[in-house]
């Protein structure tokens, strides 16, 4: 049986990356912000809605998600705005996937850019480009940087992760 991986980068411009191990995935984005003035619960309330469409439609056996950069790794480059919806989409991610019993595989930034691109520290603008080159350079089109850093995470998991993602969530 092969292992379909969901895999995300969680933004109020969700990066997707769906598939099964040995295909090529899906790579589409989520947009959670309709409006200048959305409120973070009204981000949340499209987030849920999409997971949940898409693993009420074809579940996948292992979401792996892109875990939230700690505020103090963050000091000058974000806000309280920002810290907010991607430490709630992360909770609001994982929290589904869990009532669903969907294997979750946390994907540290270092940890998967190191995997990926060769070096975990680089700057976002940097690995962001570097994600968006290599994901053109093997033909999976990424609507934007978003989608090409879930194609990483997806990369990462499938290529760092099959015995543990063979394993389904516990009861």
């Amino acid at each position: 049986m092969k292992t379909r991986i969901l895999a995300l980068d969680p933004a109020s411009t969700t990066g997707v990356a769906d598939g099964y191990i040995g295909d090529t995935p899906a790579l589409s984005v989520w947009r959670l912000r309709e409006d200048a003035d959305d409120e973070p619960h009204d981000i949340a309330r499209r987030a849920a809605r999409l997971l949940w469409l898409r693993i009420s439609l074809e579940k996948p056996d292992v979401l792996a998600i892109e875990m939230p950069v700690p505020p103090h790794s963050a000091k000058g480059h974000t806000n309280a705005a920002t810290t907010i919806i991607t430490q709630g989409l992360y909770f609001l991610y994982t929290g589904i996937a869990g009532a669903a019993r969907i294997k979750i595989v946390p994907a540290h930034i270092r940890r998967w850019r190191k995997a990926i691109l060769g070096q975990g520290n680089l700057k976002g603008d940097i690995a962001k480009a570097r994600m968006m080159a290599m994901c053109r350079r093997m033909s999976l089109d990424p609507p934007d940087h978003n989608a090409a850093e879930a194609a990483g995470i997806w990369m990462w998991a499938a290529g760092t992760n099959q015995e543990a993602l063979l394993r389904r969530a516990p009861a």
